[in-house]
């Protein structure tokens, strides 16, 4: 069997993270498939990290990380439990103590429209001269949901909870 190239050390999450992630986890359950263990948490945390930092798809994950459709089960696991959730909390809580955040003011912007040329009932039919058909052509503005009500639920609870603390 061949030995598999070690990815350099600057990609480990640091230990001084990874303490204060560890006591987030969630139980590890038994495997659902039975067979081999899970990898251990700190391994998956860092092929996690590894995907986040190179945007390198799950399954170009280099094998001394991890087998991508581990760390990738390992990845939904923790989503599921809320990890990646309580460890944004957790970071907005340190910030506001150290830095501050002006909780009166935040706002997002951004927009998401179908894809103009996307399958299905609702896709654009294109002339042949690769004109939209001119009962297609939009006259009037868009009616964008607004973004900020969900942002500004979100940080209402993570202040909730900081100022419990």
């Amino acid at each position: 069997m061949a030995e598999h190239a070690a990815v350099d050390e600057q990609w480990r999450v640091p230990d001084e993270l990874w303490e204060r992630i560890e006591p987030l986890l969630p139980e590890e359950r038994p495997h659902p498939k039975g067979g081999r263990p899970w990898i251990p948490a700190r391994k998956a945390m860092d092929a996690i990290f590894y995907v986040l930092r190179t945007v390198c798809q799950w399954k170009a994950l280099p094998r001394s990380v991890g087998a991508g459709s581990t760390v990738h089960d390992r990845f939904q696991a923790w989503r599921e439990a809320g990890l990646f959730h309580k460890l944004w909390q957790e970071g907005l809580i340190e910030f506001d103590a150290n830095i501050g955040i002006d909780w009166e003011w935040q706002a997002m912007v951004g927009a998401m429209t179908k894809a103009p040329l996307g399958e299905g009932k609702n896709r654009l039919r294109m002339h042949h001269s690769g004109k939209m058909l001119p009962h297609q052509m939009q006259t009037t503005k868009p009616d964008y949901p607004s973004t900020t009500d969900g942002l500004n639920h979100k940080l209402s609870t993570v202040r909730a909870s900081s100022e419990r603390r």
